[in-house]
């Protein structure tokens, strides 16, 4: 290991209720008296071009990417850091926190120096999502079309700051009561699963999920395939149904849910679709969505025991 170890923070400030400051700066303390050299990167919503600018010129000349935030904060970082070498660590700030769950890292700052100082990483897969032809995102959990997406819309056309679990009753029961519920023909390798048929769709690339629910809970995120998961539905009681099932893990054998794996899987609906990926909104509802996985594109940080 470098006699120095560099490594780049980028916090952002809305995330963790107000604590996150100070979760961040126990962090840098406890690097910073360990021989280890850390580069502070503050989110700047107002003016998020430049943030990216410095952010894409920080990266290569770091050895550490460790992101202090929600899912969200990851899932915007994705696309500077995928395909680089650059091992990626979270803080967990969120209020969900899935990748996090998914790797088993936390805020303790004493555990994230262990792993910054072992710098053992694992090569994990992305996933790529591209909204009516246009350029991909990389998403690293999960994308879906349906009412999740729509109550993810809900809440952030009401949020006027930091959000918790409580945030989503009101735009779960508007959801339940008008669903976002398209008719969707899918293909998955080619193969046609469903066929202009309404309900919702999860292409999942880990097995966490918002609320525990959890509807591809066998996904891995490196066996270089995408878990498809669909549940028929036209009402809204009727999707919120197919989700405790998936709470208690009795969705899988339904005889009506779709199931499968694929590389590439198409979307197309006559009406638009609203989608999510990594718990946040798509920049527009989308006529067809093309999704396909980048076998370990992104390094992931273990935490140190």
């Amino acid at each position: 290991m470098p006699a120095v170890c560099h490594v780049l923070v980028i916090s952002n400030a809305d995330s963790g209720r107000g604590n996150a400051s100070g979760v961040v700066a126990r962090a840098m303390h406890e690097m910073l008296v360990s021989r280890v050299s850390p580069r502070l990167l503050q989110v700047d919503r107002a003016d998020p071009t430049a943030f990216m600018r410095r952010f894409r010129e920080a990266v290569p000349r770091s050895d550490v990417l460790v992101v202090a935030g929600g899912d969200g904060t990851l899932h915007h970082a994705l696309p500077v850091v995928t395909g680089t070498q650059v091992p990626v660590y979270h803080l967990p700030l969120g209020t969900e926190n899935l990748f996090a769950r998914e790797f088993d890292s936390c805020r303790d700052p004493r555990r994230l120096l262990r792993a910054v100082l072992s710098r053992q990483s694992r090569a994990v897969d992305v996933g790529l999502a591209a909204v009516d032809g246009g350029s991909a995102t990389p998403f690293a959990l999960m994308a879906s079309i349906g009412p999740d997406a729509g109550v993810i819309r809900r809440l952030h056309a009401a949020r006027t700051g930091a959000i918790t679990h409580l945030s989503y009753i009101q735009p779960i029961w508007e959801e339940l009561l008008e669903p976002s519920l398209p008719a969707m023909t899918i293909e998955a390798d080619g193969r046609v699963l469903v066929s202009n048929t309404r309900g919702m769709l999860i292409i999942a690339n880990s097995r966490q999920y918002g609320g525990r629910l959890d509807p591809a809970r066998d996904a891995k995120v490196d066996d270089g395939l995408l878990d498809v998961v669909f549940f028929p539905a036209t009402t809204g009681p009727a999707a919120g149904l197919w989700m405790l099932r998936s709470l208690v893990g009795v969705h899988a054998t339904h005889p009506s849910a779709i199931t499968t794996r694929a590389r590439r899987v198409a979307v197309r609906s006559g009406s638009p679709m609203v989608h999510q990926m990594d718990g946040e909104l798509g920049t527009r509802p989308a006529h067809q969505l093309e999704f396909a996985v980048q076998p370990r594109a992104l390094r992931v940080l273990l935490p140190g025991d």
